[in-house]
């Protein structure tokens, strides 16, 4: 293989420049009669980028889905840790917990009717499923 460090690289932008045109100076309409011409398909070209996008889409919605997860695993832990606690105290936690006002006014009547720490168990476990599902809708 040739040295081809000793060129600057507006010398080999020059020189590539001399042995095609510029495509910078066509339209897309001209791009394309090109291509056609030369019987260059794009289609699977256009089908890999739209595959690689679908794939760093969905691998961004796992890592979002796994914070969420681990967030809440964590908040569900802290509670349990807790639950010695009297069932007062427990109400006023999972009521700091009600972050959209659809969920809290729907299980409002739920919290107040919690007889045991087994209830606010599952109450909070019932509040981070939907509070997950209504962060999913506005991803």
């Amino acid at each position: 293989m040739c040295d081809n460090t000793g060129f600057s690289e507006s010398t080999w932008n020059r020189f590539l420049d001399f042995l095609s045109p510029s495509i910078d100076d066509l339209s897309d309409d001209e791009v394309v009669k090109e291509l056609k011409q030369r019987r260059i398909s794009t289609d699977q070209l256009y089908q890999t980028i739209m595959n690689e996008i679908d794939n760093r889409i969905y691998i961004k919605q796992f890592e979002i889905a796994k914070m969420k997860r681990k967030k809440s695993e964590e908040l569900l832990a802290n509670l349990r840790s807790n639950i010695s606690e009297p069932i007062e105290v427990m109400r006023e936690k999972i009521s700091a917990l009600f972050t959209n006002q659809k969920i809290a006014s729907v299980y409002f009547n739920r919290l107040k009717d919690a007889a045991d720490e087994e209830d606010l168990i599952t109450l909070v476990e019932d509040l981070m499923a939907l509070d997950q599902l209504d962060g999913c809708d506005d991803d």
